[in-house]
């Protein structure tokens, strides 16, 4: 006795894919590693995200064709950039996103006496905040890289006596 089996295969639909695929940049065009790249349906919840390599790439492969929103995020934080994207099928849509100009902080914590000297430096606005240890070994050296530009306050603290200084600080392009 022989016994047949079928499939049936009609509630399957079979959808054609496309990827998705970029770097992720400065405005100068170098790389930003480890930013965080989402992708949402637009208008929806659903979503996938990665993690930019050392070259600033990311893929997103076997996408559903449709609308998305991109959201790119700075490995330090506190800075995103969302575009929209049209995802086509059987294609591969490729686009790099840059964040807006981004700038450095620097300097050097001392005493009042002029010694380099450890402590805690903090830089802050709306919606910003990064901190960072300095180290008389580094000659109280300290730098806030890729901060957007804008206002902030500064605020340093000297470890030994806790003395505190806080001053308005502004990052510009150049």
């Amino acid at each position: 006795v022989g016994v047949t089996h079928r499939a049936d295969i009609s509630a399957f639909n079979l959808v054609e894919t496309s990827n998705f695929r970029g770097r992720v940049l400065r405005s100068d065009g170098s790389p930003v590693s480890g930013a965080s790249v989402l992708l949402r349906v637009a208008g929806g919840t659903a979503q996938t995200s990665h993690t930019a390599g050392s070259d600033g790439s990311f893929l997103f492969s076997a996408v559903r064709p449709g609308s998305y929103d991109v959201t790119v995020s700075h490995p330090l934080g506190s800075l995103t950039v969302t575009s929209a994207v049209s995802l086509v099928a059987a294609t591969e849509e490729v686009r790099d996103i840059a964040f807006p100009d981004l700038g450095t902080l620097s300097g050097t914590l001392r005493t009042a006496a002029g010694f380099s000297t450890n402590g805690n430096v903090t830089l802050t606005a709306a919606g910003f905040s990064r901190y960072l240890g300095v180290s008389a070994s580094q000659g109280g050296a300290f730098s806030f890289v890729d901060v957007p530009l804008g206002a902030y306050t500064l605020t340093a603290t000297e470890t030994r006596s806790a003395s505190i200084l806080t001053m308005a600080v502004v990052v510009a392009a150049g």
